[in-house]
């Protein structure tokens, strides 16, 4: 029986389908909505922040029988990120409306973005629609952002907000991993019925590849060439691996800011390592199933599908002990954990190049104890009954906290002017959002009562102790 006429399914801020395709993981998605069709009745409307390339991806993605009732709300016009997700309640309130859907299941691919999430679902309420919203997140996004910021940096309090008002608001809340639902419900106050733990699925095609058809002395990694994956440890550790083993050699997949100086440092250590682009997500599951080793030493994750991926494909996984890295390894039953020191890995990587039974038993181990567990057919049931349980309540279990508009206390120390330039700023980037119009008027009305405003605010001070000396 399905759970709701429609679903609507809200993609990460600012991902576009165009760069999912690019990166190789919007093949996942095909599986993944032609269960989920099974559950809807009458739509299915994809929220993308992509160009009008999104909408052609979304045609490509549309299971089977459901042409037509398969949308891609996305920014085909061109315009400035905050005037498009203004206008996406609206939007997929059309779509739905022409589907004659009186009820939808809103959920977020991740936290980030949460926020269009959230006004979709109240635009939808407020037509009169049955609505259930769920808060899903693949990472912690606002600890993800304190991580990568200063204590205090503006970026890590906004996200720490935006996040919390989304979870609050929905009627359910689902982390990829235990230790994820566990810090959302302490940091944003959660009863712990509302979160739920979905693991990320696995989409290995057929059997992991018999370890003795593996390329021997390869060692891979998969994704961003970024800060947080470490590579720079991976380097230096496969240039003292060359040396212990002769035709040892690192294939490093995926793009990024550190490209070119992890380039460098491979030429100066004379470490062997190679550098490929991107590769579609089933060619890049064949590399899993033909590398003798797959490493990764990341500073954090959140539940690492590369990972998961190479653990299917029965390739031995060498890891640092990290938060979200080191979760899904049992050591030296499924993987190897090692310390962050490039000796400490080099040491892993070596004793898996130079004894292949061993190598073959912990990829065998792995590929069983990951597709038991992880495959779509495994975890979607899961995620299904999450669903259930949001159109259930239907927003009954939100609990949104509406912060009150005040000054922040620091602002008493950069002076009365400065205070009322960082007031009339953030009036001014709000003015000009608004079509002209809607401009004016917001400004006549703003002017008609700041007049009253400050005549109350005097008045107030007055009241105040010490205030008749300072008349005098």
């Amino acid at each position: 029986m399905p759970i709701a006429d429609a679903l609507v399914h809200v993609q990460c801020a600012y991902t576009s389908l165009g760069r999912m395709n690019t990166v190789g993981m919007l093949a996942r998605e095909r599986p993944f909505f032609a269960r989920a069709c099974g559950a809807i009745s009458k739509a299915v409307v994809m929220v993308g922040y992509g160009d009008d390339a999104d909408a052609r991806l979304a045609a490509a993605i549309t299971p089977e029988g459901w042409a037509g009732r398969f949308a891609c709300v996305c920014n085909d016009e061109g315009r400035e990120p905050g005037w498009f997700q203004a206008g996406v309640p609206e939007r997929v309130l059309a779509h739905l409306r022409a589907a004659g859907c009186a009820s939808a299941l809103v959920v977020t691919d991740q936290h980030y973005g949460g926020e269009v999430a959230v006004q979709t679902a109240g635009a939808l309420r407020s037509a009169g629609m049955r609505v259930g919203l769920v808060a899903r997140c693949g990472y912690h996004w606002s600890w993800t952002v304190a991580r990568d910021t200063a204590p205090d940096d503006p970026r890590a309090t906004a996200a720490a907000l935006m996040e919390g008002d989304l979870c609050r608001s929905a009627d359910a809340v689902i982390a990829t991993t235990r230790r994820i639902a566990a810090d959302l419900a302490w940091q944003h106050r959660l009863a712990s019925e509302k979160v739920s733990v979905v693991p990320n699925f696995v989409l290995p095609p057929g059997e992991a590849p018999a370890f003795a058809d593996r390329e021997k002395g390869s060692v891979l990694f998969a994704g961003r060439l970024e800060a947080e994956k470490r590579l720079d440890l991976l380097v230096k550790a496969m240039a003292i691996v060359g040396r212990e083993v002769a035709g040892a050699r690192l294939t490093i997949v995926g793009d990024g800011s550190l490209g070119e100086s992890l380039r460098r440092l491979a030429k100066e250590l004379g470490a062997p390592v190679e550098f490929r682009a991107r590769l579609a997500h089933e060619e890049l599951l064949r590399a899993m199933g033909r590398c003798n080793v797959y490493a990764q030493v990341s500073r954090f994750e959140g539940h690492p599908k590369t990972i998961l991926e190479a653990l299917a494909m029965g390739a031995p996984c060498v890891v640092t002990r990290a938060p979200g890295v080191d979760e899904e390894i049992v050591p030296r039953q499924t993987g190897m954990i090692c310390g962050e020191e490039p000796w400490q890995i080099a040491a892993e990587i070596v004793e898996l190049l130079r004894r292949p039974e061993e190598a073959a038993r912990i990829g065998a181990a792995a590929a069983a104890d990951v597709r038991s567990r992880l495959t779509i057919d495994a975890v979607f049931p899961a995620m299904l009954g999450v669903w259930r349980g949001a159109m259930a309540t239907a927003g009954s279990m939100a609990a949104p906290v509406c912060l009150p508009v005040r000054w922040e206390q620091t602002l008493l120390n950069v002076g009365p002017d400065a205070a009322a330039a960082q007031f009339a700023s953030s009036v001014g980037a709000f003015a000009k959002r608004l079509e002209p119009a809607r401009r004016e008027m917001f400004l006549d009305g703003l002017a008609a009562r700041l007049g009253s405003i400050g005549e109350m605010g005097r008045a107030a001070a007055m009241e105040l102790p010490g205030a008749e000396a300072s008349r005098r």
